[in-house]
């Protein structure tokens, strides 16, 4: 019976995050398939106490497998998270020259209709206009038009209409290729690896729970009285 076989660093060296993820996984897969041909083994030799103790040793391989799976698994990702925090902080979007020139024309726009402008409500249409071209807008253009909101704001003459424009520049910061980028590879390290491992603990931890709320105190013989209400009320 092929058994599982301990893992160690230097063996997976070198491998992906995807690689890792699905080794972690058929390790888990591997390990039922092993349980379930030492449990229904019928030679004579295997007692259930040769059964536990082997089911046993699968286990501590597996636990030990996994832990140093998610280890290489989490070292690789920071690795990476650091690569492209360096790469994000000095990467910008360089909008084109045609993207400028729209910039410039709906912040001129923007800029009269502002100075013309007599009282909250007119302000308020110059900014709702404002906002709604934002919307079509690219993240190439978004970032043309960021540069011109620090002019914009000069054109407030109150505090509603500052607040109004600010609210429409926090929205023109868009992110680069490579902050998207660290972001997902910071949420992939977040989340982790052996989902499987992670659903099998947590049923065997249900599975302990279940027992433990029938069993009777110093006897493996389920409660009926308990077993009753519990079917009862599901």
């Amino acid at each position: 019976m092929k058994k599982l076989e301990e893992i160690k660093k230097a063996d997976i060296q070198g491998d992906s995050m995807d690689t890792l993820k699905s080794m972690a996984d058929s390790q888990v897969r591997q390990y039922k398939k092993i349980v379930e041909k030492i449990k229904n083994d019928d030679n004579p030799m295997m007692t259930k106490e040769v059964k536990d103790y082997e089911t046993a040793q699968q286990r501590r391989i597996l636990d030990d497998n996994i832990k140093v799976i998610r280890e290489a698994y989490q070292e690789i990702g920071n690795q990476h998270i650091a690569e492209l925090e360096r790469e994000a902080a000095l990467t910008t979007i360089k909008p084109t020259l045609k993207d400028k020139e729209l910039a410039e024309e709906i912040a001129e726009e923007a800029k009269f209709n502002l100075a013309m402008a007599v009282g909250d409500t007119s302000a308020q249409e110059a900014i709702s206009k404002l906002r709604n071209q934002v919307e079509y807008m690219t993240d190439s253009q978004k970032v043309a038009l960021k540069r011109k909101m620090p002019e914009l704001l000069s054109y407030a003459d109150s505090d509603k209409t500052k607040q109004g424009l600010r609210s429409i520049g926090y929205g023109l910061s868009v992110k680069t290729e490579a902050e998207g980028a660290l972001e997902l590879m910071k949420q992939a390290v977040a989340s982790g690896i052996g989902q499987e491992y992670r659903n099998m603990t947590l049923a065997e931890q249900a599975g302990k729970e279940l027992r433990g709320l029938f069993s009777t105190e110093g006897s493996s013989e389920l409660s009926t009285t308990k077993t009753d209400v519990f079917y009862r009320d599901m």
